[in-house]
């Protein structure tokens, strides 16, 4: 077992290029609690677009994230990655806009507020 603290699980996150989530198609949600931590963190993220998406009317494609669509190879995937790496500096607006849409106006308020102290981003 591995086992990781938050205060390392935050470094992780904030220092990564961007946070990927390949989630296969599905109607359960997943990856909630890495993309709030992401969000969080003012992390880019790359989701699938998948028939699970939790909160679809939130997410919107290169306003507040990257959805990619289920039937894209990886060389899309990777497209992206290469940008951001190259000027993380130009996807800020996007890890604020991001921070704006699903923090400070998102309706589980208890549930970020716990992931901010968790992360000690407070």
């Amino acid at each position: 077992n591995y086992i990781v603290s938050n205060k390392k699980l935050r470094k992780i996150i904030q220092e990564a290029i961007c946070v990927i989530l390949p989630i296969k198609d599905t109607l359960q949600p997943s990856g909630q609690s890495v993309t709030l931590q992401a969000i969080a963190c003012k992390t880019p993220i790359l989701i699938s677009q998948y028939k699970g998406l939790w909160d679809k009317n939130r997410f919107k494609n290169k306003r507040n994230c990257f959805l990619i669509n289920q039937n894209e190879d990886t060389s899309k995937w990777v497209e992206i990655i290469e940008n951001i790496h190259k000027d993380k500096e130009k996807y800020t607006y996007l890890t604020d806009i991001a921070y704006k849409d699903f923090v400070e106006e998102f309706p589980y308020d208890d549930y970020l507020i716990q992931w901010e102290e968790i992360l000690d981003l407070k």
